[in-house]
């Protein structure tokens, strides 16, 4: 399924900052200056590549050829300044306290068991088709960024625009663009517009 939500799950990967005695305004100010997409040149030590995660942010690799890159730039710039936001609040703000790491991004959860998808595509459009047509008042919110590349927007419009679902309940989709990548929420803007955007779309009709 290329239509994907983008859900923050924040969880330790390289060491970061003891910000735990820190105040919150510390924490925003190393958040906002290491989120600062990158404007590399290419040179010598590799070509500048434009990313997955978010387009905005650029790059080197030694082959620009290659299958898979060696990083994501986009990814590089936000686990040290989100691992230690999210250490900080879990610690000082919630009482929370282990010494266990806490990943953003791991390989330990695999390998995923696709069993009930073996020898085809992933494919659950169905099932939100079939959520839409038996509760006809579910109602969908999908969130794109243009600088996604891992799931482009235009993917998500040609999979909604397909949908097994009658016409009247083409309505009770909505779609909302930012300018941003996956996690529109790096881009403070896009942040500010995202949640009054759900907050709308929660409290409608209510």
């Amino acid at each position: 399924m290329r239509l994907a939500a983008a859900i923050l799950v924040v969880m330790l990967m390289v060491p970061a900052p003891d910000l735990r005695s820190q105040p919150e305004e510390k924490i925003r100010e190393l958040v906002t200056r290491e989120l600062q997409p990158l404007q590399p040149r290419d040179g010598a030590g590799g070509t500048a590549i434009a990313v997955r995660i978010d387009g905005r942010f650029l790059g080197w690799d030694s082959d620009y050829g290659r299958e898979q890159w060696t990083t994501d730039p986009s990814i590089d710039a936000i686990i040290g300044p989100y691992t230690a936001a999210l250490n900080h609040y879990v610690r000082s703000e919630l009482g929370y306290s282990s010494d266990l790491p806490y990943e953003v991004l791991t390989e330990r959860v695999h390998p995923w068991s696709f069993k009930e998808f073996e020898a085809r595509h992933i494919h659950v459009l169905d099932k939100l088709a079939e959520a839409m047509r038996v509760s006809p008042h579910l109602r969908v919110h999908v969130d794109c960024g243009y600088y996604d590349a891992a799931t482009p927007y235009a993917a998500a419009e040609h999979d909604l625009a397909h949908l097994a679902i009658p016409a009247e309940l083409a309505g009770n989709i909505q779609l909302a663009y930012y300018e941003a990548g996956h996690m529109m929420y790096l881009h403070e803007p896009s942040r500010m517009d995202q949640s009054g955007r759900l907050a709308a779309f929660v409290t409608a009709n209510r």
